[in-house]
């Protein structure tokens, strides 16, 4: 099985993180996980009863996880599967 590499990102009301990983092995049901690089953001919250009041802030949050977790990594984040809390 070959690799892939796979980025993470949670956004959350006070803090944003990222990870990129490498998933891949040779047994077909149990695939080995390297955690290649980490990013994460602490900003003032964002949200206010479930509705985004510093977009701005938000979108700087990720940009910096993100730019964090890459250079770690020494990889760039080419897709990205997002959680979001609320």
């Amino acid at each position: 099985m070959r690799s892939t590499v796979v980025t993470g990102l949670d956004i959350g009301s006070t803090k944003t993180c990222a990870v990129i990983m490498e998933v891949g092995g040779e047994l077909p049901h149990r695939p080995v996980v390297k955690v290649l690089g980490v990013g994460r953001s602490i900003r003032p919250p964002a949200m206010r009863r479930e509705v985004a009041t510093d977009i701005e802030g938000t979108t700087e949050s990720v940009r910096k996880a993100l730019r964090e977790a890459e250079l770690v990594a020494g990889v760039k984040a080419e897709r990205v599967f997002v959680g979001i809390s609320g």
